[in-house]
């Protein structure tokens, strides 16, 4: 146990989406449970929910910006960053030991530890980076608790003979691709009879709801684990969902929201983890391949092995080592 305390900074904002902040609060949680106080410096003020969720698991919700967290990093052990935004400058000079959670190996920061969670993680050298050291690939997936306390011990069969397919479509917390409405309309019409769930963070308008389907939207959970593991399909943009539904083992079929998901967005496809919807906004039609239970086992069963849950309490343990 530590008595350290650690402060992030995450993007976090309509246009930004909530995927820094969702894997920033995993790796808050999994410091807190080691004893440490973890502050999480973000623009909460822009997406409201998610400082419930920092309140729900533990964390001080800072309203600020870049310079705000750097402002207060004198009271911290250590530091941790996750931002597209950040730059080198930002951080010149950081009275304490600075993690970068990152995504693209393109913006070298001055961090003594790097961790990158994504697939194809491997493909990025960080040779221009000054880190001791870099965590590399989806052991190191910042999984929530809820998420990882929800894994079944062993793959969960899906079968929906006899009733409609239960299917979720989650594209982000802030649905920053703006593509939720026609994704479920295009699931009410596909793969009808459905159980249809949609998670949007505004209203989506009438939707056309055909005979023996059902639908119902909400705005962004704290539970989410819930339907995700209540359904049969999740369809989710290319973020950092992708590693939840691994986690969980539900069959996935992903949408791009945003070029930064492409990465990941192929290696799912050519690792057989999940279908592919292509980008938001050019999506006209769901491949058949959603309405058939062995292909979407296939892929679920796949997922299911990529990702333990285990991710946020080692990348919690590097972090604490960096306190002096």
């Amino acid at each position: 146990m530590t008595n350290a305390t650690v402060g992030i900074y995450c993007d976090l904002g309509p246009s930004l989406g909530a995927g820094h902040f969702v894997r920033c609060s995993a790796l808050g949680a999994a410091l807190v449970a080691e004893g440490a106080r973890v502050e999480i410096v973000a623009d909460f003020a822009s997406v409201p929910w998610a400082a419930e969720q920092a309140a729900d698991l533990g964390l001080a919700a800072i309203q600020g910006l870049v310079p705000d967290a750097v402002a207060r990093a004198s009271a911290w052990d250590v530091a941790v960053v996750d931002s597209y935004l950040a730059s080198a400058s930002d951080f010149a000079g950081l009275p304490v030991p600075l993690a970068a959670i990152d995504d693209e190996d393109r913006r070298p920061l001055p961090a003594a530890l790097v961790v990158n969670q994504n697939l194809n993680a491997p493909e990025c050298p960080y040779s221009d980076w000054s880190a001791e050291s870099v965590l590399r690939g989806p052991a190191y997936a910042l999984v929530r608790p809820r998420i990882r306390a929800a894994r079944p011990p062993s793959y969960p069969e899906r079968d929906w003979t006899g009733r409609p397919q239960r299917v979720l479509v989650v594209l982000g917390g802030t649905d920053a691709g703006g593509g939720a409405a026609t994704v479920a309309s295009l699931a009410l019409t596909a793969l009808a009879p459905v159980d249809l769930r949609v998670i949007s963070p505004r209203p989506l308008g009438a939707l056309p709801v055909p005979a023996g389907s059902s639908v119902e939207v909400t705005a962004p959970v704290l539970a989410v684990e819930e339907l995700m593991t209540g359904a049969d399909l999740v369809l989710s943009a290319a973020g950092t969902t992708i590693f939840e539904l691994c986690c969980l083992g539900v069959p996935m079929a992903l949408a791009v929201a945003a070029d930064n998901q492409l990465p990941n967005y192929g290696h799912v496809l050519r690792d057989g983890l999940g279908a592919g919807l292509g980008r938001v906004g050019e999506i006209t039609s769901l491949p058949a391949e959603l309405r058939d239970p062995a292909l979407l086992n296939a892929h679920g069963k796949a997922a299911y092995a990529t990702v333990d849950g285990l991710g946020a309490s080692r990348v919690a343990e590097a972090v604490l080592a960096l306190v002096r």
